[in-house]
């Protein structure tokens, strides 16, 4: 006897990530083995979803979660704006197994065979102080059904600059290295909202190092949004208002 549903509908399950090669794939986190995945998948309407978003938490070693309440409340607000959201907990974290809390950059294996390919679709790569590691280093999606236009899009939320060296085991290079790729090549729009009481990274190293994409983001794809007076952790609600807004204001574009 099937029952209908209530949306939003939330979706909770476990998703087998493989493991993937080093001579495949050149992401810094490529050589992680494979792993099964704690997800919470929201669909706001019954209808296939044209609009996508995947949310990566902060570091898990310091209580980072799907559950964050700066990834509940992105997640939230682009629900409101009809995204189909999923947010996941690294390895490690939450129901996830693996080696305890790293990041492998998360995409889909291969767009859902329901969807009419016709339709164009907008995915964003979503991260928050850690996981923006991920949403940087994501790569493009690989197996795309012929006839789909997807559009892909990054937000970062207080990127962490100042101890990227120590998250990444001193290859801070390398994803500072993918994150320009992800703009020069890939050509990615990319949104990237910071705080200027940043607890982690001082206002004028944020400044810096967003000039440096700036100046190499030639075909201006990217916007940094700098908070007066919020943290690192967002905890004041005028400041997480003030970074909810800002992110339903660009992804509306």
């Amino acid at each position: 006897m099937s029952t209908s549903r209530t949306y939003p509908y939330t979706e909770e399950a476990y998703a087998t990530l493989p493991r993937s090669s080093p001579s495949t794939d050149s992401s810094p986190t490529s050589s992680q083995p494979s792993s099964l995945l704690s997800y919470a998948l929201i669909h706001p309407t019954s209808d296939p979803p044209t609009r996508l978003a995947l949310l990566a938490h902060p570091w898990g070693r310091l209580g980072g979660s799907k559950d964050d309440h700066v990834v509940v409340g992105v997640m939230n607000a682009l629900v409101k704006e009809g995204y189909a959201v999923c947010r996941y907990d690294a390895r490690g974290v939450g129901g996830s197994v693996g080696v305890s809390a790293t990041w492998t950059p998360f995409s889909y294996p291969s767009y859902p065979p329901y969807h009419p390919s016709s339709i164009p679709v907008d995915l964003l790569l979503i991260g928050y102080s850690y996981g923006s590691l991920a949403a940087s280093s994501a790569p493009p999606l690989t197996e795309i059904p012929q006839g789909l236009t997807l559009r892909t899009r990054a937000i970062l939320i207080s990127y962490p600059c100042s101890v990227l060296s120590f998250l990444t085991f001193f290859k801070s290079s390398q994803y500072t290295q993918t994150l320009f790729e992800s703009i020069r090549k890939h050509k990615r729009p990319t949104l990237v909202i910071w705080g200027t009481r940043d607890q982690f990274t001082a206002v004028s190293k944020y400044e810096a190092w967003f000039k440096r994409i700036e100046e190499a983001d030639l075909d201006r794809l990217t916007e940094g949004v700098q908070v007066e007076g919020a943290d690192h952790f967002w905890r004041q609600q005028e400041d997480k208002q003030r970074l909810i807004q800002s992110i339903v204001e660009w992804v509306r574009r």
